[in-house]
């Protein structure tokens, strides 16, 4: 492959799946891999190093042995990487990338910076993650300066996945809403009060499961007021739970997600009735990271 003396790998990390985009200096995209999501709270070393694996590969694919291998620049981004685990986490990137002998720089990033990073760049502002769960934090331009705590699905999580659709099963089976809604959730998920709590209860990954029933009220919000209702009401407990405590109100407020990116209507309405300045909405950072970390991104003040 013909290159430059330099080149970018972001990696975009979750609990299910990983994005790893080579890009070069100018955050244009070579070549991506998704592969096995790296949750370093969840894994042992050799773990970690084993769903790294198909990185290096697909790197080792990508340049041509006969030729100079260009620098690599890598920063990884993903869920489960605190500050506790940075330095493990950028030890593994380096025993799994040694084959290489290029590393240039390798660096192990929360996900909330990612997202604060791909959507706010170098500018003050309120960033939020709604995905299957929630995070928000106030990012200066440089660093995150303070987080509210996600809390997680049992304690938190407003405005994700998982708590609307324990709205979702509240509403439909504590009698909350029209019979006619009941038969559709139904019919079209398979699902009955006996099966959600087996699946809730006694199955591993519940909250998987209840975020999967979000799909049903994207399709059906049209339909059914009460189906809105959830969403606003979702966001609004979001906004005043984990947003209005930063009291930012004149900073824009970014968000980032699969819930942010198709419920951005009702995302925008929520952040004008608390008379919110609305920001960028995204469903994933890696375009907003590779301008980020492009040659053409103005420089970075050092990491605080």
């Amino acid at each position: 492959m013909n290159t430059n003396n330099s080149v970018l790998l972001i990696a975009d990390s979750g609990g299910t799946k990983t994005l790893w985009t080579l890009a070069d200096t100018n955050g244009n995209p070579l070549c991506t891999l998704k592969a096995e999501g790296i949750n370093p709270l969840l894994l042992n070393d050799e773990d970690v190093v084993r769903k790294m694996q198909p990185a290096l590969q697909m790197l080792q694919q990508q340049f041509d042995s006969n030729s100079a291998t260009p620098s690599i620049s890598l920063n990884f981004y993903g869920s489960g990487v605190t500050r506790l685990q940075e330095s493990r986490m950028q030890t593994l990137l380096h025993q799994c990338f040694a084959p290489l002998a290029c590393l240039d720089n390798i660096h192990a990033h929360s996900d909330m910076l990612g997202a604060a990073r791909a959507l706010a760049q170098h500018r003050d502002g309120i960033v939020c993650i709604l995905g299957t769960g929630s995070n928000s934090c106030h990012y200066d331009g440089l660093a995150i300066v303070e987080q509210t705590p996600s809390l997680g699905y049992i304690l938190g999580d407003e405005g994700g996945a998982v708590y609307m659709g324990k709205m979702l099963l509240n509403t439909i089976y504590k009698g909350l809403c029209d019979s006619s809604i009941k038969r559709a959730f139904e019919y079209e998920t398979g699902e009955n009060l006996q099966s959600i709590i087996d699946k809730v209860y006694r199955q591993p990954m519940p909250n998987t499961f209840i975020a999967s029933l979000a799909h049903f009220i994207h399709n059906h919000i049209d339909e059914y007021a009460v189906l809105s209702d959830i969403v606003e009401n979702s966001f609004k407990t979001f906004i005043r739970h984990n947003i209005l405590p930063y009291h930012c109100s004149t900073l824009p407020v970014h968000a980032l997600g699969g819930i942010a990116w198709v419920f951005q209507k009702q995302w925008r309405e929520a952040l004008h009735d608390a008379s919110l300045q609305p920001g960028s909405i995204a469903q994933s950072p890696v375009e907003g990271l590779l301008r980020f970390h492009s040659q053409h991104s103005p420089t970075p003040l050092p990491e605080k």
